[in-house]
């Protein structure tokens, strides 16, 4: 039975949606409320199955896998983005604190040529996560008037601006199932590999499957040729 669990939880595994998000479900209910709140608002939104990590979805957590953390680094290293969410309660949680280096250190050695994205989101005044704000794509603390706030509208503070950073790596998910697919039709007419494939090749590539202009700069800025695509 085991077994067969550990199987099924694989299978689930090899999914991995690109947007991975980091959390502690050790922490108070107010902050794991936060999280599924947030988490509920960006599916409504357009960014739910397939496109964002939520593990009790996938039957990754300490109930049902022995393999938990396991997976979840794996999914981080796979991952082409990830929304990291933090307390003071995760300063004290050394599998939080490692989830996080490894998640910072993801971003550290993608470097400038790529599009990996890092989203930070500080529930308290948890100082020894502020090493984070300048490497993350979008950084917001919350101060101690908004950790007043009902969760519904500290969800509202940050929604809009967030949602605006993550949909191109929405988008972006959708390149890469989409480019294994040309690169087929792309075989037929001409020996030409997807890796092979230069800067301005994408571009015609993501013009024409109808990525938005603001994508596109994104790849423009980030010089984004075919090996960087499948990396």
């Amino acid at each position: 039975m085991a077994c067969e669990e550990s199987i099924t939880t694989r299978i689930h595994h090899r999914a991995i949606p690109p947007i991975y998000l980091s959390y502690s479900n050790q922490t108070g209910f107010i902050e794991r409320y936060f999280v599924v709140k947030l988490y509920e608002q960006l599916v409504g939104s357009g960014l739910g199955e397939g496109v964002i990590w939520f593990d009790h979805h996938q039957g990754i957590h300490p109930d049902k896998s022995a393999t938990w953390f396991a997976d979840r680094l794996e999914a981080i290293d796979l991952s082409i983005a990830s929304i990291l969410i933090l307390s003071n309660a995760c300063q004290h949680q050394r599998l939080m604190t490692i989830e996080s280096k490894a998640i910072a250190d993801r971003k550290l050695l993608s470097g400038t040529s790529t599009v990996y994205g890092l989203f930070v989101i500080l529930l308290d005044e948890c100082h020894d996560f502020q090493y984070l704000r300048s490497r993350a794509d979008y950084f917001y603390a919350f101060n101690k008037t908004d950790s007043m706030s009902e969760v519904g509208e500290r969800v509202s503070m940050i929604l809009k601006e967030l949602l605006t950073k993550l949909i191109p790596y929405k988008q972006f998910s959708s390149i890469q199932n989409n480019a294994t697919m040309y690169e087929h039709k792309i075989n037929e007419e001409e020996p030409k590999q997807l890796c092979s494939w230069t800067a301005k090749d994408i571009q015609s590539f993501i013009t024409r499957v109808g990525v938005q202009q603001s994508s596109r700069d994104i790849f423009v800025e980030k010089q984004i040729d075919g090996y960087l695509l499948l990396a």
